[in-house]
């Protein structure tokens, strides 16, 4: 249990604390809200294997408890060696087996649901990206590799980017959401022309948040591939 929850807690991001401490969170609060949510997927392993080792623990009760405590591993020991009862200790061999294979398959269905997305950057992550890079502008190979992060983007219902100025917020734009390169370069100038000098080019108003209002967000298709801006 110790070791699984601590596996969790070394991949979290260690500045969420502080950042929640700088939003007047509490340390209750910010353990509440961000430490134990994270530790979440350790408990749940943590617990599974606990469970498992319990169910099929048979030498330490035997030792500890003697006949006092009766678990099911010991019961079933009974039952074929003592009693040879050998149809009831077949038929709690088979209920051990299925409460465990239970147990299991709800870790895996909670454990789907609890887990996240792994923004650390590996070896093989870099090299593949620089891989596929390289192909496109070979004058990547010439150049040193100082740093690499790893980081998610967020992504709307359907799958296009969020432009707008916030009405009551001048000066404040919303960018966001881009889902590919190949739209970067068309909307980065026309933000661009919007940011600087004001020009608000025609298409915009179509990727405004006001798009979402009033429909539902799950059962939006996201956009084509192929999606074009004419």
């Amino acid at each position: 249990m110790v070791l699984s929850i601590y596996a969790s807690l070394q991949r979290r991001d260690a500045t969420l604390v502080p950042a929640a401490q700088t939003l007047a969170a509490g340390p209750v609060r910010a353990f509440l809200a961000i430490t134990l949510p994270l530790s979440l997927p350790g408990i749940v392993a943590g617990s599974v294997v606990v469970f498992t080792l319990s169910m099929s623990a048979f030498v330490t009760p035997a030792i500890l408890g003697g006949t006092r405590v009766r678990v099911v591993a010991y019961l079933i020991y009974e039952e074929f060696l003592l009693s040879l009862n050998w149809p009831f200790g077949a038929a709690l061999a088979l209920l051990l087996v299925a409460i465990t294979m239970l147990v299991v398959a709800g870790y895996n269905t909670v454990s789907a649901s609890l887990a996240g997305f792994d923004t650390e950057s590996t070896e093989q992550g870099i090299r593949q990206v620089a891989a596929s890079a390289q192909r496109y502008f070979p004058f990547v190979a010439r150049v040193a590799l100082v740093r690499a992060w790893g980081a998610l983007r967020p992504l709307s219902p359907d799958g296009l980017p969020i432009l707008e100025q916030p009405a009551g917020w001048p000066g404040f734009f919303v960018v966001t959401s881009h889902s590919g390169i190949t739209l970067c370069p068309v909307l980065g100038e026309a933000v661009a022309e919007w940011v600087s000098a004001g020009q608000r080019s025609s298409f915009l108003p179509v990727f405004a948040r006001s798009r979402f209002r009033g429909r539902d967000l799950g059962a939006i298709e996201p956009a084509p591939a192929g999606l074009s801006l004419e």
